[in-house]
């Protein structure tokens, strides 16, 4: 199976701190995939306008953060930004990471080894 199934998660929240301001990582498509509302601390999302649908970007100041984040937890689920992942754009930006794309680079390089 490409993607989790958003029946699979058992919480329904997520943090997401990228180790630094300028890598986007497997962690916040786990966390998409999960179907629990994401907290996203890393690279900005303004050029990923679809990414920046489906998560609260924390700011960098870690009190405000908290403070956002308490506020979201204590709003009813239908004001939240809780998003599953069916939106095939979200899928296609997340194929990259994909255990099948994965396996398939993989391969590809192994081959391309062996050749050389």
């Amino acid at each position: 199976m490409l993607f989790r199934s958003v029946s699979q998660s058992r919480y329904r929240f997520t943090l997401i701190i990228e180790n630094d301001k300028n890598s986007l990582t497997e962690k916040l498509f786990d966390a998409l995939f999960s179907s629990a509302i994401v907290f996203y601390r890393g690279p900005k999302l303004q050029a990923h306008t679809i990414l920046g649908r489906y998560c609260y970007e924390l700011p960098e100041d870690a009190d405000l953060a908290v403070q956002m984040i308490q506020t979201i937890i204590e709003l009813p689920e239908t004001e939240t930004l809780h998003r599953h992942v069916t939106d095939l754009k979200v899928k296609d930006l997340a194929m990259p990471f994909s255990l099948e794309n994965t396996s398939i680079s993989l391969a590809t390089a192994i081959a391309a080894s062996l050749n050389s």
